[in-house]
């Protein structure tokens, strides 16, 4: 009883609530017209014997013209040079009755019959008019959104990268055609710097504001500083650009030359620190808030004490929120678990196992990144 009420008061599809008044009026009043004469048929008595090859011949010749006239309407006008001759070649034969194979019986038209073709062809003609209309925007929308997406492969590629001092590896998979989840390595001759970045929401909303922090991030370290300070000077820009209800968790890595590994943790799920020794994990716990939530934030650093082997994990509450077979979330314990048992493969086998646990449950939800480090043994 409670889900027929809640379904009684469901909201309008996303489809119909972003329809124009004037696309409704179409819409609705083309229904009206071409159902408007069902009663009065319900109540005709069709008393010709029409030859079975005519009814036939007629029912297509009827359809293939309402095509016609539909086509040229919203894919090419110049159709018309093709539906109007086709149209008048239709009426003449039926009103001639030629070719006889192909006549009615008696085809004289009635009051009635007129009223009947009048309005189902002014529904037929608002129906058009609405599928013309709402077809160009649809068009728009998908070019749009191709685009985005485009903007989107642009902004976040997958990372595959060795360093002196690590094998990088680092995916992301949007939930829609533009994602607020940014992956980023920036190599310097003095560091490397990583970052991962989810923007609260997905879609087009936050990935706009997430081209805005990786453009934020990339013109700060051009200053220099250590990562306290590039993200306590992203998270005031990003508080003075973003709509008042976004923010950022993330997460910073930066590799120094002499082998020195410093993280720092803002909202965001905790940094998994895998041993190769023992395959032991230690979890590096947020210790601020996210990205842009408040004004002159500060963000603590950690130094982590990896040794060769030892894998780094960073990854976005897509992963761990993602729904399973039984609708429970796969969960920061499973998916520590889930690195932890893969830890000896590659990075690239690790990521796929990730993933492949995420997918279980068919389309991500939320967008997914992961972002994993092993650090490698000094050069000689």
């Amino acid at each position: 009883m409670a889900e027929l009420k809640q379904s009684a008061g469901a909201a309008p599809s996303p489809f119909h609530a972003n329809l124009t008044a004037r696309s409704h009026l179409k819409l609705y009043t083309g229904i009206a017209f071409v159902f408007a004469p069902i009663m009065v048929l319900s109540a005709t008595r069709f008393q010709a014997d029409h030859p079975w090859p005519a009814l036939i011949f007629w029912f297509v010749v009827s359809g293939l013209l309402s095509v016609g006239w539909a086509a040229s309407f919203v894919i090419n006008k110049k159709l018309f040079f093709i539906t109007i001759p086709a149209q008048i070649v239709a009426v003449v034969l039926f009103a001639t009755r030629k070719p006889d194979i192909f006549a009615l019986t008696d085809p004289r038209l009635s009051f009635d019959g007129i009223l009947i073709i009048a309005l189902v062809v002014a529904g037929y003609i608002f129906i058009v008019l609405f599928i013309s209309g709402e077809g160009a925007k649809a068009f728009r929308l998908s070019t749009e959104m191709n685009l985005a997406a485009q903007i989107h492969a642009s902004l976040v590629r997958d990372i595959d990268l060795t360093t002196d001092r690590a094998e990088i590896l680092a995916r992301s998979v949007a939930s829609s055609e533009m994602g607020g989840d940014l992956i980023d390595v920036v190599q310097r001759e003095d560091a490397t710097d990583l970052f991962i970045i989810d923007v609260s929401g997905h879609g087009v909303r936050a990935g706009v504001l997430m081209g805005m922090i990786k453009s934020a991030i990339r013109t700060r370290l051009l200053a220099g500083g250590d990562l306290s300070a590039i993200l306590a000077d992203v998270s005031n820009i990003i508080d003075e650009l973003k709509e008042p209800d976004m923010f950022a968790t993330g997460a910073a890595l930066r590799i120094e030359a002499n082998g020195d590994i410093h993280c720092a943790v803002a909202g965001h799920p905790p940094l998994f620190h895998i041993r190769a020794s023992d395959n032991a994990v230690t979890d590096f716990e947020s210790q601020s808030l996210p990205l842009g939530v408040v004004a002159d934030e500060t963000f603590a650093t950690t130094r982590i004490d990896a040794q060769p082997g030892d894998i780094l994990a960073l990854y976005t509450d897509g992963l761990t929120e993602a729904r399973l077979e039984d609708n429970s979330l796969l969960g920061l314990d499973r998916l520590r678990d889930i690195l932890k048992e893969a830890a000896t493969g590659s990075l690239a086998q690790i990521a796929d196992t990730a993933f492949n646990a995420a997918a279980r449950a068919g389309k991500p939800e939320d967008d997914q990144s992961i972002l994993l480090i092993r650090v490698a043994a000094p050069r000689a």
